[in-house]
């Protein structure tokens, strides 16, 4: 198969689901990445907002609510090894791997976005939130811990465990996203781009997510007048806070900061966001934390009409602010990165 049949049929398994610009069912989730890997996997490239990625995927396992993308599958070697036939050119190529059987990527999807630009096909995964320790509870079963970590800022931890009994010798290093926000692309290998435009387009897809979700707010907004109930105002303006609280998590997962954003993701409150987001010359008002803290339980007080509008308002210029401090953020981090790396291959 050549690179241009791999894009091709990836197209045609894509127009035959009608060629949606989103799947959020998780049966057609599965059916679709479990088609177009069994088809062109060796093809295909798996990039990670982490900077991780895949130069091809083995195959694709839905099991129950995680899908499992798998990059290496080294349980020929596993079973060499136990029978003392391993050889010493395969020993070293394991060595490199970590002697990991498996190497595989869990998420689990709340949908994914398909993007066709320029006769090339992405395919944005978004995670579903999931508690970090249920997250590895779910992966790990009752096997053996090796080794955990975590890197907060590229949204991604990592787990290597025993699968099975020790004396198998069946490793599996699993690298997994929990938060509520697009992680991952697949592409086909055709015209693929850099790992770094992969993370700008996965951040670009959640910004316009958060911004969708607020001009529906808009939508609604535009039909209310002076005599509409006001828990229908309410409504609106609660919706307006949950946004802007995840945007705000989003910025602090970007620039990395103290916040234990994975474990305590619903319990975070605005005023903690918003110091966070001043130190990076984000400014929200106290007037608007008010309004927002007033809107999340009975203050005893309404909104009006004028005041939800005010609100909305003030929502969006903090979301411009958010998107343009989180733009110079990550970029500033990958060309570090870059230097980074020109500097130690340099010295070597």
């Amino acid at each position: 198969m050549t690179l241009i049949e791999c894009e091709k049929i990836v197209y045609d398994i894509w127009h035959k689901m009608g060629s949606p610009s989103e799947i959020t069912e998780k049966s057609n989730i599965c059916s679709f990445l479990e088609n177009i890997v069994k088809e062109a996997g060796e093809h295909l490239l798996f990039d990670h907002f982490s900077g991780a990625n895949f130069d091809h995927i083995t195959r694709i396992e839905c099991d129950n609510d995680i899908v499992k993308i798998y990059w290496k599958d080294f349980d020929i070697y596993r079973q060499q090894l136990n029978n003392k036939t391993l050889s010493d050119d395969d020993d070293l190529t394991w060595a490199c791997f970590g002697y990991a059987t498996f190497i595989f990527f869990a998420i689990k999807i709340e949908k994914i976005k398909i993007i066709s630009k320029d006769s090339h096909l992405y395919i944005l995964l978004k995670a579903t939130y999931c508690i970090p320790k249920n997250m590895r509870k779910d992966i790990l079963g009752n096997n053996e811990v090796l080794e955990t970590n975590s890197h907060k800022s590229s949204l991604i931890e990592r787990l290597v465990f025993y699968c099975g009994p020790k004396e198998e010798n069946r490793i599996v290093s699993c690298s997994y996203s929990s938060l509520p926000y697009y992680s991952a692309i697949i592409q086909p290998r055709h015209k693929n781009t850099t790992v770094v435009y992969s993370k700008i387009l996965a951040f670009s897809a959640t910004m316009s997510d958060l911004e969708q979700r607020l001009k529906r707010v808009e939508k609604s907004i535009h039909t209310f007048s002076d005599s509409t109930d006001s828990d229908e105002l309410e409504e609106k303006g609660n919706t307006i806070r949950r946004i802007m609280e995840n945007l705000l998590k989003y910025c602090c997962v970007i620039y990395d900061t103290k916040l234990e954003i994975e474990d305590k993701y619903g319990h975070i409150e605005l005023g903690k966001l918003r110091k966070e987001a001043q130190q990076y010359g984000i400014d929200i008002n106290q007037g608007f934390i008010n309004i927002a803290n007033e809107l999340s339980h009975d203050s005893g007080k309404h909104i009006t009409l004028s005041e939800l509008k005010c609100f909305y308002d003030s929502a969006i210029i903090i979301f411009r602010d958010v998107v343009k401090a989180s733009e110079n953020e990550m970029l500033f981090h990958d060309f570090n990165r870059k230097n980074d790396n020109d500097s130690n291959q340099a010295e070597e």
